[in-house]
């Protein structure tokens, strides 16, 4: 966060800067040739966008936005009202300039959709210097990196990366009131292995040279960063993302050259976390710390984290005090995802700490207490509470009972200091685990999101914004959120829903009377409790509708809807290699031809197969990495055929892991070929062509017209964006796309259907259409309900980028509507609003006059240079 300060001396700063310059050459150098492999593959993506002959699939996004999502950073220019910027944490930035009324995504296209800080400058707010690369450290692995700095001149319009490509994570940007060149940037680092390029660093040049100021080591992080402007003071916070002996605050009067670890009456020992900062505006010799205690209360029952703790300095770091004596139950022992600490601009003692909950202290931390207050949510939603886990707090510097709040279930705004809050539920940024659909007009969805519940929705993909407002919850928790995974409807009762939670709680309910009953598998009494993964597999057979799957350390069947269950299977997660041993079971599925065929897969890479239905297993490991198993696709269109999907996140490997067995699993192959260094989160057959298979990486979506012997991006219009599933729809003609991070975009996809079929190759060709729909009227004549248009949907294949002449002509051969543009390369989708012209009414009641064409069939013919082409069409 940015705030004012007096100016320093003209002479008192020159002298400063002669010191750094002077000394510069003993700074910790950062490696400029180290860009970082995620960033590479980042840059690799586009060019594959850019050469991709689907460049032209049109993506869209179709919410929903209801729900919210966790956001990372706030920030506000301070003289501009209504104007915020949100970072969420998968979800790429986002800009209101009405109060969170409306949303832009203003990041959509570069290398990462992961934020971390944002900074806007107060000389010049035009100016803002973006940290990319979330900082809650997840250990269950879906904490996307960065790919460093970027910097906008222009509010936001356009972007440049100005380095730190490696530095994966970012938790704090800082820039100087006074000179927005100079800027200090707090680096996590790799979140689970050792890099260099982490630490505290500072431009003075606008980011176009860093310098390393503050380095620990290779496995700790500087995860927070205050500066104070006035005298010149930097404190820095670092975290050993190892042992915790690293872990504290460090001070700096000179810009960096010399540090002090400031430690008095501050804890030291291995058992110390992530610990943020925050300088009092209003005395900047007040600062205070806000320490995730990693250490253990014992009392006479059990043991516990001890968590939260706020120290408190008056004397500029020298001295520290624990401000309270009561347990800050806040955190609840993932202290690693938080660490925010604010101060209120004109009462030092008034302060905040973020946690799970959004606690206040107006004695200066002595005691606290929890905001809640009342929601009013723009879009409809039952959540009736403040959502939990508090990511930032921006308090308006000018009226300090303005809060502006980003926590998990997205971005709140409130007037009067956290008593009534709106919560600005319109930013598509729900972050989904997986999603299933039930086929039919429109089509039903169900999703599972990272703490905003299961939820349910319409779609019409020829028509995606009608059903714009069908979201409901599934299920929600007490809190106005919990997280959901595979949610399912019963195929036997459409009423019947099953939705899981974290770690495996699986549930059936009924959503007419809403009651709902516990099914989740339990051991035999002589048997160790289940081990579940986070996101634990479940299923229901394609074979039999009253048969569901499960998969803990062990499988299990059901085939009375979870009323008893059936154990398959021994402890899976044990392998004749002792690096495989795993946990838990992440990946189950059945053979769509076969009943009964059955793979398994677990977080280290252990692969299983049973032909009889769990009667028998045999492992199938070898040639897979020990990496976590998250997909195993049996084949549509053949029974001896097996996808597999793997990840590394969790060590810091980010590669394309995906493999293929013509044998069951005898011997596999990987078929990642040509792809980046990004991700693969699922895969999907092409349930017409035999050999056609998609894939959703951390960036977007991937083709392969031979089973991955060479692939082509269909991202170019999707939002750089994780996805994590992919179904098809509508009579296969579309794919729905989940993100973790975006929500759901859908395109119309059957045109790389025909490409392939018939070889197209650079002929121009017509492919399809979606009928034209014109909107209905309201009650006065010629005052259109344009919400009610369908557009016309056009694909067509195009050998060359040059500039076509689009031609409507009309069953009487005359010519309707004519436009020009330009062509890209392959295939090409136009959309037409069914508008030929529109007239101006200057009336003092205008309604001005739209003309569109009558329903019919027409022809549409384009021609450019390449030649000719023509197809049907309606409008009705």
């Amino acid at each position: 966060m940015s705030m004012k300060s007096k100016n320093i001396s003209t002479s008192v700063f020159v002298n400063l800067l002669i010191l750094v310059l002077i000394n510069i050459s003993t700074y910790s150098q950062v490696r400029e040739n180290i860009s970082g492999a995620y960033y590479e593959g980042g840059r690799y993506h586009q060019q594959m966008e850019e050469r991709s002959p689907f460049a032209g699939i049109d993506w869209i996004s179709i919410g929903p936005s209801f729900q919210g999502g966790r956001v990372e950073t706030l920030d506000c220019p301070i003289d501009q009202p209504g104007v915020i910027y949100a970072g969420f944490g998968a979800g790429s930035l986002w800009l209101t300039v009405n109060q969170g009324v409306d949303w832009n995504c203003i990041f959509e296209d570069e290398l990462t959709q992961s934020i971390g800080d944002l900074a806007i400058s107060v000389s010049n707010p035009d100016v803002l210097y973006l940290g990319t690369g979330e900082s809650m450290r997840a250990s269950r692995g879906f904490s996307l990196p960065g790919t460093g700095i970027y910097k906008s001149t222009d509010g936001g319009k356009t972007w440049y990366n100005k380095g730190l490509t490696d530095s994966h994570h970012i938790g704090r940007v800082v820039v100087d009131p006074t000179d927005h060149n100079i800027v200090f940037v707090a680096a996590i680092g790799h979140f689970w292995s050792k890099n260099n390029q982490r630490g505290l660093f500072m431009t003075m040049d606008g980011g176009q040279s860093w310098k390393n100021i503050l380095f620990i080591s290779d496995s700790t992080a500087v995860v927070d960063v205050a500066w104070d402007p006035a005298n010149r003071i930097l404190y820095a916070a670092t975290w050993d993302m190892l042992a915790g002996e690293n872990s504290g605050i460090y001070k700096s009067e000179n810009l960096g050259y010399k540090w002090d670890r400031i430690d008095k009456g501050f804890p030291t020992d291995k058992g110390i976390g992530r610990i943020g900062l925050a300088i009092s505006p209003s005395r900047p010799e007040v600062v205070y710390a806000l320490v995730d205690n990693r250490n253990q209360i014992k009392t006479d029952s059990n043991k516990s984290l001890i968590g939260a703790e706020v120290y408190r300095s008056n004397d500029y770091g020298v001295n520290w005090k624990k401000t309270h004596t009561e347990t800050l139950l806040n955190y609840s022992g993932f202290g690693w995802a938080f660490g925010d600490i604010r101060i209120s601009p004109f009462d030092s003692n008034d302060i905040y700490i973020l946690g799970i909950y959004l606690m206040h202290s107006s004695n200066g931390g002595k005691t606290f207490s929890r905001i809640g207050g009342s929601i009013h949510h723009i879009k409809p939603n039952s959540g009736q509470s403040l959502h939990l886990d508090q990511h930032d707090l921006y308090i308006d510097p000018l009226h300090p009972n303005y809060l502006i709040l980003g926590n998990n279930g997205g971005v709140y705004l409130s007037y009067n200091k956290g008593e009534s809050w709106t919560h600005c539920n319109t930013i598509p940024t729900g972050e989904f685990y997986d999603i299933s659909i039930v086929d039919e007009d429109p089509v039903r969805v169900y999703g599972g999101t990272q703490d905003n519940s299961s939820i349910m929705g319409l779609i019409d993909p020829e028509d995606p914004y009608k059903t714009e407002n069908s979201w409901r919850y599934v299920w929600l928790d007490p809190w106005s959120g919990g997280d959901g995974f595979s949610t399912l409807e019963s195929p036997k009762n459409p009423n019947l829903v099953y939705y899981e939670s974290q770690n495996g709680y699986l549930s059936l309910k009924n959503m007419l009377s809403g009651k709902t009953k516990q099914i989740k598998p339990k051991p035999d009494v002589d048997e160790n409790p289940l081990r579940n993964s986070w996101f634990t597999p479940f299923f229901i057979s394609q074979h039999d509708n009253e048969t569901i799957y499960y998969g803990a350390n062990k499988v299990y069947k059901s085939i009375d809807d979870g009323e008893s269950w059936i154990r398959l299977s021994p402890d899976l997660c044990y392998s004749e290699k002792g690096e495989r041993k795993s946990r838990s079971i992440t990946a189950l599925a059945e053979s769509p031809i076969i009943a009964g065929l059955l793979f398994s897969g677990t977080e280290k890479g252990i692969v299983w197969v049973s032909r009889n239905d769990g009667t028998s297993w045999i492992e199938i490991s070898k040639g897979i990495p020990s990496k976590k198993i998250i997909k195993l696709i049996p084949s549509r269109h053949k029974s001896s055929r097996i996808f597999l999907v793997a990840k590394g996140m969790d060590d810091d490997d980010y590669s394309p892991y995906i493999y293929i067995s013509d044998n069951l699993g005898k011997s596999w192959s990987g078929i990642e070929t040509n792809l980046p260094y990004e991700s693969i989160n699922c895969m999907l057959e092409d349930p017409v062509l035999n050999d056609l298979i998609y894939i959703g990486t951390d960036r977007g979506v991937y083709c392969s017209p031979n089973l991955g012997y060479n692939w082509e991006s269909v991202s170019k219009t999707l939002p750089t964006t994780s996805v994590h599933q992919l179904e098809f729809m509508k009579n296969n003609k579309y794919l729905l796309a989940a993100t973790h991070g975006m929500s759901l975009f859908t395109a119309f996809t059957e045109p790389i259907r025909i490409y392939y079929a018939n070889s197209l190759g650079k002929q121009p060709f017509f492919m399809a259409s979606i009928d034209g729909k014109i909107p209905q009227q309201n009650d006065y004549n010629g005052d259109w309900d344009l919400t009610t248009t369908r557009e016309l949907h056009l694909s067509y294949n195009w050998p060359k980028r040059e500039e076509i002449k689009l031609s409507l002509i009309d069953e009487k051969k005359d010519l309707v509507y004519v436009e020009n543009l330009y062509s890209s390369e392959g295939i090409n989708q136009w959309r037409w609003n069914l508008i030929i012209e529109e007239k101006p009414d200057n009336t003092i009641y205008p309604i001005p006059e739209i003309i569109f064409p009558e329903p019919g069939y027409y022809t549409i013919i384009i021609e450019g240079p390449s030649g000719q082409i023509q197809g049907p069409v309606r409008i009705y």
